[in-house]
C-alpha cells in the first residue's frame, strides 16, 4: 500500500540537511506535509506550499526574574506575523490559508509584535 502523504518537520533546532527535505518535489499522487515553527513565516520559502493552517501561535524565550528563570512561552503572534505566514500559500500556484482562530480574536491582536527584551532575558547573562 502507497503512502499517499510524507510529512516533514521544520523548525531551528533540526540541521539544514534534514530541513533540506522539505524542499523535495513528492511524486505524484503524494501530498508533502509540512509541521513547522515560525521559520517558515520568513527564514525560508517553499515554493509549491499550496495550504497554510494556522495556530496564530509563536513560542517566545522569556526570563521571570522572581524565579530566576528561563522559559519558552507561548504566546499570540501579532496581525503582522498572520499576514506573513498567510503569503506563504500560492509562490507558484493558487493558495490558501486557514487560521485556527476566530475573527475577533484576531481583530485584538497587536499590529505588530512588540519583543520587551528588557523584560525577557537576564541581563546577569550577558
Amino acid at each position: 500500500m502507497n503512502c499517499r502523504f510524507e510529512i516533514y518537520l521544520l523548525h531551528s533546532s533540526i540541521t539544514t540537511f534534514d530541513q533540506q527535505a522539505a524542499f523535495k518535489i513528492p511524486p505524484p499522487g503524494v501530498r508533502k506535509i509540512i509541521l513547522s515553527t515560525n521559520i517558515a513565516e520568513t527564514s525560508v520559502t517553499i515554493p509549491d506550499v499550496v495550504y497554510v493552517i494556522d495556530s496564530a501561535r509563536v513560542k517566545e524565550m522569556t526570563y521571570d526574574p522572581n524565579k530566576r528563570t528561563k522559559s519558552l512561552d507561548l504566546c499570540w503572534i501579532s496581525k503582522a506575523n498572520s499576514k506573513q505566514r498567510k503569503g506563504r500559500a500560492g509562490r507558484v500556484r493558487s493558495g490558501f490559508y486557514f487560521s485556527l482562530i476566530s475573527q475577533d480574536h484576531y481583530d485584538s491582536f497587536l499590529e505588530y509584535q512588540v519583543f520587551f527584551f528588557f523584560l525577557k532575558i537576564n541581563y546577569n547573562e550577558h
